[in-house]
């Protein structure tokens, strides 16, 4: 259900927290069929790093519409990043 082009970036961001050894778990919102989370675990696994945690959730009837709260890192909310199409 993934583009190839997002299961590489998937793949390169559990390879760049695993080498630069971040701590954490890897969690997967609007899971679908897994297919991410299990990217996620088969390089965690062929990494030999079998200790972090997988969290996956799933509302099963959509994603909720994000609030006020919802901002990331940049300061950006999440309702303006889906209205510049930045999460497609």
């Amino acid at each position: 259900m993934t583009s190839m082009k997002r299961q590489c970036a998937m793949i390169d961001a559990v390879r760049y927290v695993s080498a630069r050894k971040l701590t954490g778990s890897i969690v997967e919102c609007g899971v679908g069929l897994g297919g991410n989370s299990m990217l996620a675990f088969l390089v965690s696994r062929q990494r030999q790093e079998l200790d972090r945690d997988l969290y996956l959730f799933d509302p099963f009837i959509g994603m909720v519409v994000p609030s006020g709260h919802d901002v990331a890192i940049d300061g950006i909310s999440a309702r303006q990043h889906l209205i510049d199409g930045a999460c497609k």
